[in-house]
């Protein structure tokens, strides 16, 4: 071709090489998507994204079960710190008929009131 030809037709001709290129993306499993300033190729193939989609559900229920298990720790730490704060308070009381349950929960059933 000659250039003058090619110049005035290089619309036509960069159409047709962008079409080809995205042609052969799409046929080897890599996406497209249209920005402001063109078109995007994907980095990664969507077999290749749903390994790494996998692992980041796996991350993420480990990191779910590993919350879990310390907000259990530490509700069960403070209960203990509580319960003994509570046990080293109100030692001295005796427990009435009414409140057996919660006076057997913090170990102060039979104790009765110094004088």
């Amino acid at each position: 071709m000659e250039q003058g030809v090619l110049y005035t037709q290089k619309a036509r001709h960069q159409a047709e090489f962008h079409a080809r290129v995205h042609a052969k993306a799409l046929a080897a499993g890599y996406g497209l998507r249209r920005t402001n300033n063109g078109v995007e190729l994907s980095v990664w193939r969507p077999d290749e994204t749903r390994i790494f989609c996998k692992r980041t559900d796996q991350i993420e229920k480990e990191l779910d079960k590993q919350k879990r298990e310390l907000r259990e720790r530490t509700a069960a730490i403070v209960n203990e710190a509580a319960n003994h704060l509570f046990a080293q308070e109100f030692k001295h009381i005796v427990c009435r008929p009414g409140c057996i349950e919660i006076c057997t929960l913090f170990g102060l059933t039979g104790q009765a009131l110094p004088r």
